[in-house]
């Protein structure tokens, strides 16, 4: 199985769940993503930067993690416009994940959208919390 049918899998599997649960019933997701180096359930879901340095873990509902990895993916074969979107969705799941906006950021100044890029990053200050390796590749977009 290729590593985009995966994602693609794992998304789907994942939004099937939480499809079916009764409305104000909990799900394997988490209400809010813990900051910092809180301990969350599941899988190691450690990340490497674009410079090739290892951030701290973060917890991260499967289905956001996938989709980074997929936006990655799509970013490392020169496909802006679809990493992206992809990004986008995640952040339709975890919308307060300071990671998601940094890599959206990144995203729209390789696209040439500097003020876009801006944004992301101030966003993305927002929610670094405590994280200074986050937060300062938050700033690097305000540059």
């Amino acid at each position: 199985m290729t590593a985009r049918l995966a994602a693609a899998v794992a998304v789907m599997l994942s939004l099937s769940a939480c499809a079916t649960a009764p409305f104000g019933t909990a799900t394997n997701a988490p209400a809010t993503t813990p900051r910092g180096n809180e301990s969350g359930a599941g899988p190691d879901v450690s990340r490497q930067d674009p410079a090739g340095d290892i951030a701290a873990p973060s917890p991260r509902s499967s289905a956001a993690t996938a989709l980074l990895e997929q936006s990655r993916s799509d970013r490392n074969n020169g496909d802006l416009n679809a990493a992206a979107a992809t990004i986008e969705r995640a952040l339709s799941i975890a919308p307060d994940d300071p990671l998601l906006w940094i890599e959206l950021g990144e995203i729209r100044v390789a696209q040439g959208d500097r003020a876009g890029g801006e944004e992301m990053g101030r966003k993305a200050l927002t929610l670094t919390g405590s994280d200074t390796a986050l937060a300062a590749r938050a700033r690097a977009l305000l540059r």
